[in-house]
């Protein structure tokens, strides 16, 4: 129904007032809460370990590749740094200690990645992607393929 005597359908104006107070919502979250936070884009740097790797695979990250998320997506960033070594693991001797040894058959490989991120509430994604120390995280290439897990990552 209409209020004939003004000429204004009241449904029409409560729509309008309910839309302005979600779009003003939308902004004050957007400047004020986690959002504002998550606008300012920031270098990250991603310290990814690939253990029990064959010593062929660990020689071949070189500084400044360019690496992918997976096979067709997206530009994640460039390796800035390698570390390729042997790969550490924990072999007991007789009275049952652990000690570490090295495996003279496999290596394992830290590579720093250079990136663009956002960070707010102690979350840090880059692109569509949240990035967390412990998660695996695949570093693909085009002559290589590592699948490995997050060492730490730092915003700066």
């Amino acid at each position: 129904m209409t209020d004939t005597a003004s000429g204004r359908d009241k449904r029409l104006i409560a729509l309008t007032v309910l839309g302005a107070l979600v779009v003003i919502g939308g902004l004050g979250l957007g400047l004020l809460g986690i959002g504002a936070e998550l606008q300012q884009e920031r270098q990250v740097l991603l310290t990814v370990r690939a253990i029990e790797l064959a010593p062929e695979v660990a020689a071949t990250p070189a500084v400044g590749d360019p690496v992918f998320t997976d096979p067709a997506g997206m530009l994640v960033g460039e390796v800035i740094s390698v570390k390729a070594g042997p790969y550490l693991l924990a072999v007991p001797d007789a009275q049952g200690n652990l000690h570490t040894g090295e495996d003279p058959t496999l290596m394992q490989v830290d590579v720093v990645l250079k990136t663009t991120g956002r960070e707010g509430e102690g979350i840090v994604t880059i692109g569509n992607t949240v990035v967390q120390a412990g998660q695996t995280f695949n570093a693909i290439s085009r002559e290589y393929y590592l699948r490995g897990t997050v060492v730490s990552v730092d915003v700066r």
